[in-house]
């Protein structure tokens, strides 16, 4: 919105929510009385499929892999819905909480993901020890950073990302944790998640006593935090 999209679509399966969101209004800014966001009480994955419409992001939100049911938003259908979706020009974003998956699972994600999206890569969200999170992107197109786009978009967003310790475009790539060739080599010899072989929602399921272990653990295989503003080089446009 902040960036002149014409319409977001904001789809959630719990009706009570978006009355429990106006309390966070100083949070969220406000987002559901923008004239420009449409609130539809939905499942999302029932959404996604039957949408005839085309979108230029779609973000998964931070599903606990932990809960029932959950598990079939990370399937390879899924995805295949949510890649269908997309613009030529699209991205799909999704988020994945790190203290409620094992390594295993995580990179059962990774491969379900990378398996519908031609062009993949993996960033941190936020870096949080306890609860980090890291989010998958995924793309039809190539994936490539414009620097100069990357800076305007740093600076039209400051205040919010000068929140999370974002503050230059340098910080952004700092966040960078794999592009395509190892995200692919990272998870090539993992499981797929797919609806009629639910690996996810069994397993995920069975870490929820040991969050915080299995944060830790998880970091570490990923290479450890990312120092926020640690100098890193914004990649030239070819």
């Amino acid at each position: 919105l902040a960036d002149g999209a014409s319409e977001t679509e904001v789809v959630e399966i719990i009706p009570e929510l978006p009355e429990a969101a106006r309390f966070f209004r100083a949070d969220n800014d406000d987002v559901l009385s923008d004239p420009k966001v449409r609130l539809i009480i939905d499942d999302g994955r029932h959404h996604i499929k039957a949408s005839t419409r085309r979108y230029d992001l779609i973000v998964g939100d931070l599903f606990f892999p932990e809960n029932a049911g959950t598990g079939n938003l990370y399937s390879r259908e899924h995805f295949a819905h949510c890649r269908a979706a997309l613009s030529d020009s699209g991205m799909m974003t999704q988020w994945v909480p790190l203290q409620q998956v094992s390594m295993d699972v995580l990179k059962s994600i990774m491969k379900t993901f990378a398996t519908e999206f031609p062009h993949v890569s993996l960033w941190w969200g936020t870096i949080s020890g306890g609860r980090p999170i890291v989010g998958l992107v995924g793309t039809v197109a190539e994936q490539q950073i414009d620097p100069r786009e990357l800076a305007r978009r740093v600076k039209l967003w400051a205040p919010a990302l000068s929140k999370i310790g974002w503050t230059s475009p340098s910080c952004v790539m700092n966040h960078l944790i794999m592009s395509d060739a190892k995200f692919r080599e990272f998870s090539s010899a993992a499981r797929e998640n797919t609806d009629d072989r639910p690996y996810i929602e069994f397993a995920a399921p069975r870490l929820e006593a040991v969050g915080e272990r299995i944060a830790t653990s998880n970091i570490a295989a990923l290479g450890g935090l990312p120092s926020a503003c640690a100098t890193v080089p914004v990649p030239h446009k070819n």
